[in-house]
């Protein structure tokens, strides 16, 4: 599988211009185990900072390296866990879309077989790129890892898009979005649980949650956070507008409902949720793992579904300072 005419063994998930692309980390950390099979039985993943703004390269490269991987070192069946990105001032607190579509672009690689996910969506830092609240994540991968390789408890899966209805009365346009089933536990809540709760900065000037949108922090370099980086629920029609919805849980607590007043004329085509730098995290399963974002149109039938676009150039959106990991 190529992507771009790029053959996954030689360089990682990013735009051309990242220099992790020539493949030297591969070649360096990854090819001299390739005399294997080798005896371990699972491999991490937690990078994507530096390729915000290149979700449609991504989305084809991850799943692409993953299978490279798998093939190299003659391990068909690795377990292979990832952790989607976190939140933090993308676009210097300017809002854009880029982080929120990096983060969708990842879950492309649950196409494949076992593969597993945690996220960092609510343990983030606005501050820090790399957010020191290590310990939710890596439980929430280490869970998913013990039921796949070890059967060993339910692994707590996340609440994942997987399909939605549209129901238009008058001017209220509304959306009810539902999720992979057995997810949402014994439903959906918008309690907080602790990790949501915490400090935004970690205590370093005003003190607001994980959950709460960051225009209530410090301007970044200058300018006032956007509300737009805050990653609201959205209505969005078939021209492109966009509009402000309110989410609820609905009386079964298994899906969300999108509402919103539209204008004379709006068609909706999609929905979006948590699409942003900062993505708002407001609704919880019962085990206390956060609905993964989404954008997706009302047609889709999985959050793979849409088709992602380079929105941005490549890491410049990262701050313009690229992370590179194996």
């Amino acid at each position: 599988m190529q992507c771009n005419g790029k053959d996954p063994r030689t360089g990682l998930p990013g735009p051309s211009n990242n220099t992790a692309a020539g493949g030297n980390l591969y070649g360096a950390m990854i090819h001299p185990y390739t005399i294997g099979p080798m005896g371990f039985r699972s491999a991490v993943w937690y990078q994507g900072e530096a390729n915000v703004g290149a979700a449609a390269f991504y989305a084809c490269q991850f799943p692409a390296m993953i299978q490279g991987w798998r093939e190299d070192l003659q391990l068909p069946d690795l377990w292979f866990g990832f952790v989607q990105i976190a939140g933090w001032a993308y676009s210097g607190g300017q809002g854009g879309v880029a982080a929120g579509d990096l983060r969708q672009a990842q879950l492309a690689a649950l196409k494949l077989n076992n593969v597993g996910l945690s996220t960092a969506i609510d343990t983030g830092d606005w501050s820090n790129i790399h957010p020191p609240d290590k310990q939710d994540v890596a439980a929430r991968l280490t869970a998913q890892a013990l039921r796949a390789i070890y059967g060993i408890g339910d692994g707590g899966a996340f609440p994942i898009y997987a399909g939605s209805k549209l129901t238009v009365a008058g001017t209220t346009v509304s959306v009810e979005v539902s999720f992979v089933e057995g997810s949402t536990g014994t439903g959906l809540t918008a309690e907080l649980p602790l990790a949501a709760s915490q400090s935004s900065t970690l205590g370093k000037g005003p003190d607001i949650t994980r959950a709460q949108c960051v225009t209530a922090l410090p301007a970044v370099k200058g300018k006032v956070v956007n509300a737009s980086a805050c990653g609201y629920p959205m209505i969005i029609g078939a021209d492109g507008t966009s509009l402000n919805a309110t989410a609820t849980i609905s009386k079964n607590g298994e899906t969300i409902v999108l509402s919103a007043t539209a204008p004379a004329g709006f068609v909706a085509e999609a929905s979006s949720y948590g699409r942003a730098a900062w993505p708002m995290t407001l609704f919880f399963n019962s085990g206390g793992l956060p609905v993964i974002p989404w954008y997706n149109k009302i047609t889709d039938t999985k959050v793979t579904d849409m088709q992602l676009l380079n929105t941005e150039n490549g890491v410049g959106d990262a701050g313009g300072r690229p992370e590179q990991y194996v």
